[in-house]
């Protein structure tokens, strides 16, 4: 208890060495202002160190009442404890920050697989779909090759009895429904083309185009598939390199875009060909582009995507067998290069075939096709298929040919083992029931009976390549009757000249 001039009346407890309090004192100047009451931190001696202090004053009296309290004894508890905690928790606290540490690893690593395995199975999952649509795909290939050489062996016996018919009733060869049924072989020969394509089954004869001098021969045909509903330009540049493809899967490819083209546009409508260098392409792999643009109702963004599908069309239902555009991407493939397509709706359509170019090759003309009428021959016909064997036979008797038939390779064999006359050459399919196919046939004869030559046939390409591969002749049905009888004449020829 202390006056308002600084002198102490009372203290407590009793420290014989505090006097009055200075003159300028903090507390003095506090109580000096004329506050009742406060608080301060006061710089006690060495003895005593930091104190907190707080005051008030005694009713209306000039006696002050001051309480305080060392800074290091107020502590001094609350350190003692909190160290007893620090030792206490510290180790729990450790412990439980590994726990959390390892949980947390552990839970990053499950994480980790959780999300590996999400991507497997959906990995897998789009294995197993793109598995699924292959073996979808391998099975509808079989299937329509099988039935396009089935279709195939068809159209030979329509081919050979229109031949039949024409060299014996001549005055039916400008007949209308000839000239019908004509068109509808070849209709159905480049149904089959499309159908082997897809299968990948479609045999190529590669051969080397130069645009320049082929293209004023394949216009007549597009300007025939086009018709007059619209207007034809085509355009090739001077400099377009050639390029190695079969030129009937090229007309095959071009033909299905034009009748696409027409289907598309409206009357009259405008259709471009142009062909030239694909500028982008590198100086060591050139790329030839032929682009066909029409100015028809284009194709929605949606549908654009499914375009080279398998029997999709946006026809009208049975308008079109949907394989016109696989055909063209297949050829395409098979040629080393790509189509692409880009279409705007109310706009038109461009699509573009890349096809590789050749920077140095000699293109020759083919020669031209000796039509055949008469040949005095004897053949033996090798032919399982009932209806085929008998109109190949006709076709061949009436163009003065003498044919034996024997249905296998065994019988074919068993035949010339005791033939007399002797045949000349041998006609014979590849797919033949027994144990020996067509081309174990050849094989056979050459080994047996050097020089007679064998001309084969077949629907097959893997047969066609494999009978090529040895050097043989071999043909792709239906063989048109005029190419068969020419290629029977060439052998006769060349074994009249000793080759």
């Amino acid at each position: 208890m202390l006056r308002t001039d600084g002198a102490v009346l009372a203290r407590w407890p009793v420290d014989a060495r505090a006097g009055d309090l200075a003159s300028d004192a903090q507390l003095l100047k506090l109580i000096g202002t004329g506050a009742a009451s406060g608080a301060l931190t006061v710089a006690g001696d060495a003895g005593r160190g930091v104190q907190s202090a707080s005051f008030r004053r005694v009713g209306d009296l000039p006696v002050y009442v001051v309480a305080g309290v060392s800074r290091s004894a107020m502590l001094g508890g609350w350190a003692k404890t909190v160290g007893m905690l620090a030792v206490i928790m510290l180790p729990i606290t450790a412990g439980l920050v590994y726990v959390t540490w390892v949980a947390l690893r552990k839970t990053r690593v499950e994480a980790a697989i959780s999300r590996q395995l999400r991507e497997e199975v959906h990995a897998r999952a789009d294995a197993e779909r793109r598995i699924l649509e292959s073996q979808r795909l391998e099975t509808l290939a079989v299937v329509t090759g099988t039935v396009a050489h089935d279709f195939n062996n068809m159209l030979a016996i329509i081919t050979s009895s229109i031949h039949v018919l024409k060299l014996r009733k001549p005055e039916l060869a400008d007949e209308k429904s000839i000239g019908a049924i004509s068109r509808s072989v070849q209709a159905g020969v480049r149904l089959t083309r499309q159908l082997l394509s897809f299968s990948k089954k479609q045999a190529l004869r590669p051969e080397v185009i130069r645009f320049q001098s082929w293209l004023p021969a394949a216009d007549a045909l597009m300007r025939a598939t086009l018709g007059a509903s619209a207007r034809w330009i085509a355009s090739v540049d001077d400099d377009t390199l050639p390029v190695s493809v079969d030129a009937g899967e090229l007309e095959l490819a071009l033909v299905n875009i034009v009748l696409n083209a027409k289907h598309a546009m409206k009357s009259p409508g405008e259709l471009k060909l142009h062909i030239s260098n694909d500028e982008s392409s590198p100086a060591d792999a050139p790329m030839v582009i032929v682009c066909v643009i029409d100015d028809g109702e284009g194709i929605p963004a949606e549908v654009l995507p499914n375009v080279f599908e398998p029997f999709f069309t946006t026809r009208q239902r049975g308008v079109g067998s949907g394989l016109g555009l696989t055909q063209v991407q297949g050829f395409c493939r098979q040629a080393g290069g790509k189509v692409t397509i880009q279409s705007v709706v109310g706009e038109g359509t461009t699509l573009c075939l890349h096809l590789p170019g050749l920077l140095n090759a000699e293109v020759g003309d083919s020669p031209a096709l000796q039509i055949v009428t008469k040949i005095s021959a004897r053949l033996l016909l090798v032919e399982d298929n009932e209806d085929v064997g008998k109109t190949t036979e006709q076709m061949l008797q009436s163009s003065g040919v003498e044919v034996v038939r024997v249905t296998s390779a065994d019988a074919a064999l068993a035949y010339l083992a005791s033939a007399n006359p002797f045949p000349q050459i041998v006609l014979s399919d590849i797919a033949m029931p027994g144990r020996m196919n067509g081309i174990g046939l050849a094989s056979a004869l050459s080994r047996l009976y050097p020089g007679l030559p064998v001309i084969l046939n077949t629907g097959y390409a893997d047969q066609l390549e494999e009978g090529t591969a040895k050097g043989m002749r071999v043909f792709q049905k239906p063989v048109p009757p005029e190419l068969l009888l020419a290629e029977i004449q060439e052998c006769l020829r060349d074994v009249s000249n000793g080759a």
